[in-house]
């Protein structure tokens, strides 16, 4: 039986790949900032929750990559004889690498808006 953070690590990464999700917000992103990033696939979301450093040696990298993962749980009880009726925090990082500082900076802030806009919809 899954856990209660896998099902909402899953149910976030469902989210993101959705197709008015992340590669939308990504699209948007591009036309109106101008922006030079590109979209992110499948293999590039990582769901466990691991050091990145760890998940990085495991398997080939593609950047940018974006590790979610279940950082807190708070089951508040609100419905009785229920097995979770709280409220859980996500956490989305976003990882990109390139040569040139400027350019990293710039990707890493579009991917940050593409993340915070589809999460507010």
């Amino acid at each position: 039986m899954p856990t209660i953070a896998g099902l909402l690590t899953s149910k976030t990464v469902g989210i993101m790949t959705a197709p008015e999700g992340l590669n939308a917000a990504i699209g948007e992103l591009k036309q109106d900032a101008n922006l030079a990033i590109s979209l992110i696939s499948g293999s590039q979301i990582f769901s466990k929750n691991i050091a990145m450093e760890l998940a990085e040696r495991s398997v080939a990298i593609q950047y940018p990559t974006l590790h979610v993962y279940c950082e807190k749980l708070s089951n508040l009880l609100t419905e009785k004889f229920r097995t979770f009726s709280g409220r859980g925090e996500m956490t989305i990082e976003v990882r990109v690498s390139d040569d040139r500082n400027h350019t990293s900076d710039g990707a890493r802030r579009g991917y940050y808006g593409a993340t915070g806009r589809r999460g507010g919809r």
